[in-house]
């Protein structure tokens, strides 16, 4: 008889240890549930401001190719130096001023996005005329990038933390450099729009 009220007695307690437990779990349970709703909501507005600033992008590239004199590819903006400077000049042309505006009126309508403006050459040596000037294709890309950056910087709501200017000279090219043509399209500046700030 006391073996069964020490049997009974140990049994009512793993009942009341097994119903706390049971409570226990269902409330981390609960909790569990209420983290991944939370979690579901937090990667739908994840979702929601991705397809935003896609759909910023995908508009703003279409604004661009609108630009004449520009060539717009992924996210970057590549602008002739025939339209932007003369035969080894640095000097932005008129018509460069005139396409570097329509460009700059577009591209500031998203100011948190970093912009890089590149410069490229040819592969052709600098000629003697300019050697004083520019020992290689890589300074004349840079300066030419730098006229560009302080060009439109001066554009009215530009946000000068998010330019940047490089010069790579001859050594990213577009086409091959055997044809006229070919050393044409290398000649060239582009607008990269970066990443978010």
């Amino acid at each position: 008889m006391r073996y069964l009220r020490i049997m009974l007695l140990v049994l009512m307690g793993l009942s009341l240890f097994t119903c706390s437990a049971q409570k226990e779990l269902q409330k981390a349970n609960q909790q569990q549930l209420m983290e991944i709703e939370k979690l579901h909501l937090e990667n739908a507005d994840l979702k929601a401001q991705l397809q935003n600033r896609s759909q910023v992008m995908t508009d703003l590239m279409a604004k661009l190719e609108a630009v004449e004199n520009v060539q717009v590819k992924n996210n970057r903006v590549m602008i002739a130096n025939a339209i932007l400077f003369t035969s080894g000049s640095t000097k932005i042309t008129e018509a460069g001023k005139k396409t570097l505006d329509q460009v700059w009126d577009i591209l500031v309508t998203v100011p948190d996005r970093e912009i890089l403006i590149e410069g490229h050459t040819d592969n052709d040596p600098i000629s003697e005329k300019f050697l004083d000037k520019y020992k290689t294709n890589w300074e004349l890309s840079s300066v030419r990038a730098l006229a560009v950056l302080h060009y439109v910087s001066k554009h009215p709501n530009v946000h000068l933390s998010r330019l940047g200017a490089v010069g790579y000279g001859e050594y990213r090219p577009v086409a091959g450099n055997d044809t006229e043509a070919g050393k044409q399209t290398n000649r060239r500046v582009e607008i990269v729009i970066g990443k978010q700030l």
